[in-house]
């Protein structure tokens, strides 16, 4: 059975979107704030001053995506770009603060659904990249199984 990456990348292109519908985490004190993930992932370029990079792997997710979609990705720049975006998307597990608006930061209180679909859909489109250009790379030019 031949694994079609056009598929495994639409999958995981819809669990990225849905992700960004749910809700990610609440934050503050004791009642605390629940931002969606469209709101992370507007606001989550701030992490960088806070020493977090989990928010870059959304540039690199679309690539992994045009690259799994394509069908034949390239051994060099997909192993890169499939091992930065897990190894980004993986930095996202220790995310703990938030930048609030009064100033100062407020501490992770939850973590809801959009959190852990984004990471895993995120994370699974680097691993889905490397096999992709590992696999090119064993059979070249083989569209399909040997008989």
């Amino acid at each position: 059975m031949k694994t079609s990456w056009r598929t495994i990348s639409i999958v995981l292109g819809v669990a990225w979107a849905a992700s960004l519908a749910l809700p990610v985490a609440s934050f503050g004190n004791e009642q605390g704030e629940l931002w969606y993930g469209w709101a992370v992932l507007l606001l989550g370029w701030l992490g960088f001053f806070l020493g977090e990079f989990a928010w870059l792997p959304n540039f690199l997710f679309a690539a992994a995506l045009i690259l799994l979609v394509r069908g034949r990705p390239p051994l060099v720049w997909g192993m890169m770009i499939g091992v930065l975006t897990s190894m980004l998307a993986a930095d996202a597990l220790t995310w703990n603060q938030v930048y609030q608006t009064g100033g100062g930061v407020a501490p992770v209180l939850a973590y809801w659904s959009g959190y852990y679909l984004w990471v895993l859909a995120t994370f699974t489109a680097g691993v889905a990249l490397c096999a992709a250009s590992l696999r090119e790379v064993r059979a070249p030019g083989r569209s399909t199984p040997a008989t």
